[in-house]
């Protein structure tokens, strides 16, 4: 076999039968998935309030927390108070089991810290004015003011809340004051950090994760992947591990690792399931396995990827003889064929409403080789080997760096949701190039970080539509820090204005308008765009004269979503892909932006994820477009940490 197929990904026949629990009768015996294994926490299953304790069970309110990286928080009663500022005096009254804190003309109001330790301590929190009027929230430091914020009762104010956030150099028993001055009601739950490193994209002690296969039960995450190339075990050998998580965003390491992975799965000549394998028609063995039940046909299943004499491939079937599969006595045939070097990776099939869809990742449609998320619609009602799946379209959930993705299912009461995961690259650039990343050896630039929670759904033709879940958008956000009333804006190109809020661009050619001089880094941004008269629109981060572009744009008669970076030769172009039909006056765009780590949600249906070359996190934000444009309700938000989000 050729040796770049040994950096491919990999499917996992374990893992795929507990994939497939749920749909027939292995799911009625070993792994019984019943009304006990109810997924609630996402708005479309329950509120943030009837979920409390599962979003909270690591992240209590009454909590001191420390990570093993030495960081620090608190949110504990004996550190915080809720209290009066009188004559800045602080005044315990009461504590931060009722987050709402009242101020009046005569008394305002304050959250108090003591402060545990010496060090530079970072004070932020997301701060929500609940009815009242124009106020300040100002930071104190042994009385001496260091901080001040003024926030407006506004829309924006109260759907979303703002961001306050500074840092002071403390000494341990000295106070913090968090002063809320004004006339109204007010929600905030601030914490205290030391020596935070800001991320949000987990990732395990290798610092990446491989393949992933995710299997969801009875209210827990297993995200069984595959960790290769480690120096310790060798060049050319890979691992299994298994990470969980109860909220999605916290991936704790089990103690399960196959130190040995079935070593025959690569070899050239062999196949872990050669015996059950034509060895004529397929010389070459198969990898990727998926095994599956089709209760519309009352058999079990098997696909995967097979290699014919000259390298190119196949999908490959087989079905059981039994409802039990316990006989296979069918030969294995291809359901649809591939040329060389295009080979259908991390395959899989999942029946959703009434209708089975077959997911895979194509070798070779991209800088990095491995494939983007491709899946074929299967007829309604039609058992899955009954598909013609060999003259099927291929439909696409995503650009080119969601790579080697898979879906799971997450059971509900009333109806089951389902997920993608898949890993985004470790750098911008191509598998095959022979570079240092961050002064380590890079080997073959496998492998990166999962994309986060995002939920797939079935059109009305069939399709499959993907967004980002509304209560992951609540818990993304640690409020807004843009004030278009106070911003200091700049045309760059053309010509633009703000007025009451909003961004107009009104020149037909190109219009580049900086929205804020303000230096911005790690936010999810969000905005209504009407386009209608442009013929592409979006927001530019100047990365210090690096621009990296969110755009939907029409190009050659088609609609494109696109993550770019014109400035970037090796590759200008992040991530795109065609999109169906928009309502271009009104789109909605969202844009998670972590350094590099970038995803771009459009309308609740499309979605965009990118490694790009941001490695100094500051950028200016603008807006852009080529023709007349109007932006309506811009939130430059800032992005929660792993360290803050339930917080």
């Amino acid at each position: 076999m050729k040796q770049r197929r040994k950096k491919l990904c990999l499917g996992w026949l374990v893992a795929s039968l507990l994939a497939s629990c749920g749909e027939g009768q292995l799911a009625s015996s070993a792994f019984s998935i019943g009304s006990s294994g109810v997924f609630s926490s996402f708005s479309s299953l329950g509120s943030i309030e009837a979920d409390k304790e599962f979003w909270n069970q690591t992240y209590a309110e009454d909590q001191t927390y420390v990570r093993s990286q030495g960081i620090y928080a608190s949110r504990k009663k004996e550190h915080w108070e809720k209290g009066t500022w009188v004559e800045k005096d602080f005044v315990a009254a009461g504590s931060l089991e009722n987050k709402e804190l009242v101020s009046t003309s005569a008394t305002p109001g304050a959250w108090l810290f003591t402060l545990p330790q010496d060090g530079k301590v970072t004070i932020k929190g997301k701060f929500t004015l609940l009815n009242g009027r124009g106020t300040e929230v100002a930071g104190f430091y042994n009385n001496e003011k260091i901080y001040s914020s003024t926030v407006y009762f506004s829309s924006l104010n109260l759907e979303g809340g703002v961001n306050i956030e500074f840092e002071t150099e403390g000494k341990a028993n000295e106070k913090i004051a968090l002063v809320f001055v004004g006339e109204g009601t007010a929600s905030f739950s601030p914490i205290a950090s030391y020596g935070v490193k800001e991320k949000l994209y987990s990732v395990p002690k290798w610092n990446f994760y491989g393949d992933v296969h995710p299997f969801y039960y009875q209210g827990k995450m297993y995200m069984y992947n595959l960790q290769g190339y480690l120096e310790d075990v060798g060049n050319e050998r890979y691992l299994w591990c298994l990470h969980t998580s109860k909220d999605l965003f916290h991936y704790a390491e089990e103690d399960y690792q196959v130190f040995d992975f079935v070593h025959d799965h690569y070899n050239s000549t062999l196949s872990a399931y050669d015996s059950i394998f034509d060895k004529i028609t397929f010389p070459y063995g198969s990898r990727d396995m998926f095994l599956f039940y089709d209760k519309l046909a009352d058999r079990y299943d098997y696909i995967g990827l097979c290699y014919y004499q000259d390298y190119s491939s196949c999908l490959g079937m087989r079905v059981s003889d039994d409802p039990e599969g316990m006989s296979w006595s069918n030969p294995m045939y291809s359901i649809r064929d591939f040329p060389v070097d295009c080979d259908p990776e991390c395959t899989q099939a999942m029946l959703i409403e009434n209708r089975w869809y077959l997911l895979t990742s194509v070798w070779g449609q991209s800088i990095h080789s491995v494939g983007r998320p491709s899946y074929l619609i299967g007829d309604e009602g039609k058992p899955f080997a009954e598909n013609d799946w060999a003259n099927k379209e291929f439909h696409y959930l995503d650009g080119e760096d969601l790579c080697a993705a898979q879906l799971v299912r997450l059971e509900g009461e009333d109806k089951d949701r389902y997920q993608i995961y898949g890993w985004i690259p470790k750098t911008s650039y191509g598998n095959d190039q022979d570079i240092y990343f961050n002064g380590t050896r890079d080997h073959g630039l496998w492998g990166g970080n999962i994309n986060m929670p995002r939920e797939i759904y079935v059109g009305e033709e069939g399709e499959l539509f993907s967004r980002l879940d509304e209560k992951a958008s609540q818990l993304l956000s640690r409020g807004n820090q843009l004030d278009l009333t106070k911003t200091v804006s700049e045309i760059r190109a053309g010509s633009g204005k703000i007025t009451e809020g909003q961004i107009y661009l009104q020149n037909q050619g190109e219009n580049i308008f900086q929205v804020s001089s303000m230096n911005f880094q790690r936010t999810f941004i969000e905005t209504d765009l009407d386009m209608s008269s442009a013929s592409e629109a979006g927001l530019i981060l100047d990365n210090g004269g690096k621009s990296y572009h969110f755009t939907v744009q029409d190009k050659d008669g088609k609609e494109m979503i696109s993550i770019s970076c014109p400035d970037d030769a090796g590759h200008p172009v992040a991530s795109s892909f065609e999109i169906g039909p928009l309502d271009k006056s009104k789109v909605n765009l969202k844009v998670i932006s972590d350094g590099s780590l970038s995803e771009m949600y459009i309308d609740g249906k499309y979605a965009l994820t990118a490694r790009i070359s941001m490695f100094n996190p500051d950028f200016h934000l603008q807006v852009y477009s080529k023709g007349l444009a109007v932006f309506t309700n811009l939130q430059v938000n800032k992005l929660s940490t792993v360290d803050d989000i339930f917080d």
